[in-house]
């Protein structure tokens, strides 16, 4: 068996009816599909029960939570890949599975790309070739348009169940810290609706990676993630200095190395006066930076307008 679909659902009976269309128009045949209710009353057992190919395996009963339904999905898989499609996703076009796997690569993550989808608004997700522990603090990859390996996910014990929202992000980070092969395809894999928890508790979901990060990371390197004011200022002077002189990659290895600087990190209120007196000795007005992306991403082209 190549591949195992877990879908897990709850009370979602219009969204697990789009995922399952999703899944039963693919032209790729060499999969299983696992469904894991946690005991919804909403006529899910009924609809899984009429359908003309039933899931492979599926039960409907009280579980605590997403990832320990996910669990439970994974506990009955048997394919070499897993892909975890929610109730309410769906993949992308109908030859979506026979193109990826027409040309697996060898790894241990294989990530595509997806389509966000929301009430009136729509856009696509592309994704870097590289991650990187930098890219994971503040993004990551679109958990229903990725497959892993199942051999890794049951040597990790599945995914924590410590956490309600961001298990799949702490996966992410735990494995590239363990050096596993992370590898792109651009294929526009799922349409992932941003109705679920992760998309709608926001501040819930903010409150879990900073204790993954505490959980996770070196004693040093947790200041530099947690202290928002000094990294703001840190990155506001460091583009200031140098947005005229360095290319964006440069722009954003000086950051990185300035957050992980003792120096720096020991004088911040200097570096913050040091660049403050920069600016009014050497930048006129005419070539002041607007900020125009509040999340000061360096990499991004519009950070960088020049105003009068």
């Amino acid at each position: 068996m190549t591949l195992s679909i877990i879908t897990i659902t709850y009370k979602n009976l219009n969204g697990l009816k789009r995922t399952a269309r999703s899944i039963q128009r693919q032209n790729f045949s060499d999969y299983e599909w696992i469904v894991i209710d946690g005991g919804s009353n909403d006529g899910t057992s009924e609809y899984l029960k009429s359908l003309k190919r039933q899931p492979d395996f599926w039960c409907s009963e009280p579980d605590s939570g997403i990832y320990d339904a996910m669990n439970k999905g994974l506990s009955h898989a048997c394919g070499r890949w897993c892909l975890f499609l929610n109730s309410g996703d769906s993949l992308y076009e109908d030859d979506v599975l026979k193109r990826l796997f027409s040309e697996m690569p060898e790894a241990d993550i294989v990530y595509c790309d997806a389509v966000f989808r929301g009430t009136g608004k729509s856009f696509d997700m592309t994704y870097p070739d590289k991650l990187t522990l930098d890219f994971f603090v503040e993004r990551s990859i679109c958990h229903q348009a990725t497959f892993i390996k199942r051999q890794l996910l049951t040597e990790s014990n599945g995914y924590s169940t410590d956490y309600k929202i961001v298990s799949d992000w702490r996966a992410w980070i735990v494995w590239i810290m363990q050096g596993k092969l992370f590898v792109h395809k651009s294929i526009v894999m799922c349409i992932f609706m941003l109705d679920g928890i992760g998309s709608t508790k926001l501040q819930e979901a903010k409150e879990e990676r900073e204790k993954v990060f505490e959980e996770l990371l070196p004693e040093y390197v947790k200041p530099l993630l947690f202290n928002e004011t000094y990294n703001r200022a840190l990155e506001h002077y460091v583009k200031k200095l140098h947005a005229q002189f360095l290319s964006k990659p440069l722009i954003r290895a000086s950051i990185v190395l300035s957050r992980n600087n003792w120096f720096v990190r020991k004088n911040m209120q200097l570096m913050i006066s040091l660049g403050s007196l920069f600016d009014k000795c050497f930048y006129s007005k005419k070539h002041r930076i607007k900020y125009t992306d509040e999340r000061y991403d360096a990499l991004h082209p519009e950070n960088f307008k020049f105003i009068n």
